[in-house]
């Protein structure tokens, strides 16, 4: 399965100025594909507030038409990934999975075709209740298991109205005391089902180091009407899994045990790319289409 994303077209010339001993001065140059329904001035300000959410210092920005140019300092041996801050979309989303006792084929199928050892789940009655993701996978197979879901034996299993997705970071289960990872193979809608987890819903993304890199985190602060909606979306899930999306890349998915009223949300399951990631969604969604421009 090939991993589906958000369609953006984008490019970005990057230039490194003279800067004082600290600090290097970048210019980062864009321009739009003109689309009848994008708001470049939308996404020019959620590019200004990334830039400023990522530690960009003395920020500006130039807009020649169709073009726009920002300059800004930043410090010296910087990794940042400056291009996608920029141009990634962004679009948060939430999604309820799918269970395999709504699609019975399918684990039969994958442990038929590819081993009941390549699934690192155990043999247990109640799956479906106590694990977010259906399978899984031993890492050494996922790239097998990841082809079989384009082939006419799975697609015809899955139908038209489910489709796979796998984690963004690795999957772990103790038995006998040993610790195994895998590849976590989740079920989700083909179409959405409409929870109310979207962008307007954050005031405000920080990012939070964890003891290492796979503890590390996005604290989302929830505006008013993300407050309601949360509130909302953990009332009619509760005893549901609840996937949480980026651009439709599932980060983590978890239980809601019980309605939940607060003004916080964390985001996991975002790992190194995380403090990117904070940036990206305190500045907001980025929705037009942008390519490079020549130098």
């Amino acid at each position: 399965m090939k991993s589906i994303h958000a369609a953006l077209l984008f490019g970005i010339g990057i230039a490194a100025l003279s800067g004082c001993d600290s600090s290097v001065s970048t210019k980062i140059a864009l321009v739009r594909e003109r689309m009848p329904f994008d708001d470049p001035e939308s996404d020019i300000r959620a590019m200004t507030r990334r830039l400023s959410g990522a530690g960009a210092a003395n920020a500006k920005m130039e807009r020649r038409g169709d073009t726009v140019v920002f300059t800004f300092s930043r410090p010296k041996g910087d990794e940042t990934d400056w291009s996608r801050i920029l141009t990634r979309p962004g679009i948060l989303s939430a999604s309820e999975l799918v269970r395999s006792a709504e699609v019975p084929r399918f684990l039969t199928t994958l442990h038929l075709r590819f081993g009941r050892e390549t699934d690192l789940h155990p043999d247990r009655a109640d799956s479906d209740d106590k694990f977010a993701s259906v399978a899984l996978i031993d890492t050494q197979r996922r790239a097998e298991v990841d082809a079989a879901m384009e082939t006419i034996e799975f697609i015809s299993i899955l139908g038209s109205k489910v489709r796979p997705a796998w984690g963004a970071m690795p999957g772990t289960f103790d038995k006998d005391g040993v610790r195994r990872y895998g590849a976590d193979l989740f079920l989700l809608p083909a179409v959405p089902r409409g929870l109310p987890m979207t962008n307007d819903m954050v005031d405000s993304a920080t990012y939070v180091q964890g003891v290492d890199s796979t503890r590390n985190g996005v604290d989302l602060h929830l505006s008013r009407q993300g407050r309601v909606a949360y509130l909302e979306m953990t009332q009619v899930m509760t005893g549901a899994f609840v996937a949480i999306l980026v651009d439709d890349r599932l980060l983590e998915a978890a239980k809601v045990v019980q309605p939940v009223s607060s003004d916080r949300f964390w985001v996991g399951g975002c790992g190194s790319d995380c403090r990117n990631l904070a940036a990206i969604l305190d500045g907001g969604p980025v929705r037009g289409a942008w390519r490079i421009v020549g130098r």
